[in-house]
């Protein structure tokens, strides 16, 4: 299974790579010259970059991802008016590990004490995937460093997430590929599977064993979700087959007030589909006030 799980994320990654755009190719934008900076979180050292200036906004990668598969193109855009965080969890990509057994509640904490670290009160944040679920949980659990919060690609159920990861482990590796992107929308973007670079780096397949671990541990957020009081922004896509789209409307009746974005013809990897789209969506919901009241 662990062999497996590896392999379905380096197809991911070759997948991912194809849509990566530069920032600003050689310009102070281009994600491969963003410098990695270091700072001690809970016992060990986390590796994040920067790009953009004005208010902070804290992305938090999925499962078995790196800060360098956030979309480039997205990042451009969300880049523009704000400081936008990107950092690798725990164990993934530059950042050191120690033998803690991973649990969603310490991902949430990394997340917060990395806040406190880089010396922010309160960060927007957004988390894909499994880094949604961290999100969601960061803002219930920390909620002095959460100002704004996006859940994409999230849940609130264990049982479909892990039946997805499952079901990952029995495909072929044909069909593994086939499934990356909705078919509806690879039949107009048939360039979509040609020329499959290599990942830059390879996927520590013991890291991911364990974040599986912590997926498998965990018990659901929807105990949690009514108790979310930042301004929440839901965002999935109606063809996505790792957190179904019916994840995300719970998620959106759970937490009071909250906005929930659906895309069709948009899988789990809507951000490589449409990023400008997906980033429209995003930087609407960051700039509008949704309290007329204070």
């Amino acid at each position: 299974m662990l062999k497996r799980l590896a392999l379905w994320m380096l197809v991911a990654a070759a997948m991912l790579a194809l849509y990566k755009l530069p920032l600003e190719q050689g310009g102070e934008h281009d994600f491969d010259s963003l410098e990695v900076h270091r700072t001690k979180v809970n016992g060990v050292e986390l590796a994040y970059r920067t790009v953009g200036a004005g208010k902070p906004l804290l992305l938090i990668m999925g499962y078995s991802g790196t800060m360098e598969m956030w979309a480039q193109e997205l990042i451009q855009e969300l880049a523009a008016d704000r400081q936008v965080i990107m950092f690798d969890n725990r164990g993934m990509g530059e950042s050191a590990v120690d033998e803690r057994r991973f649990s969603i509640g310490l991902f949430a904490s990394d997340a917060s004490v990395l806040v406190k670290r880089l010396g922010f009160e309160k960060v927007d944040v957004l988390g894909w995937s499994m880094g949604a679920i961290t999100a969601a949980r960061m803002a219930a659990e920390y909620p002095e460093r959460v100002d704004k919060l996006i859940l994409y690609g999230g849940a609130c159920d264990r049982k479909p997430v892990v039946s997805a990861l499952n079901r990952m482990n029995k495909l072929p590796q044909d069909e593994l590929i086939r499934k990356i992107f909705p078919h509806a929308w690879v039949s107009k973007h048939p360039e979509a599977y040609d020329n499959l670079p290599e990942p830059s780096s390879p996927i520590n397949a013991k890291i991911v064993k364990r974040q599986y671990e912590a997926l498998s541990d965990w018990h659901g957020s929807r105990a949690l979700l009514s108790s979310i009081e930042s301004p929440t922004l839901i965002v999935s896509g109606e063809n996505d087959w790792v957190t179904p789209v019916d994840q995300s409307v719970d998620m959106a009746e759970l937490i009071p007030g909250s906005w929930l974005a659906r895309f069709k013809g948009a899988g789990h990897w809507l951000m490589y589909q449409y990023p400008v789209g997906m980033a429209e969506v995003v930087n609407n919901f960051l700039s509008v006030d949704q309290n007329l009241v204070n």
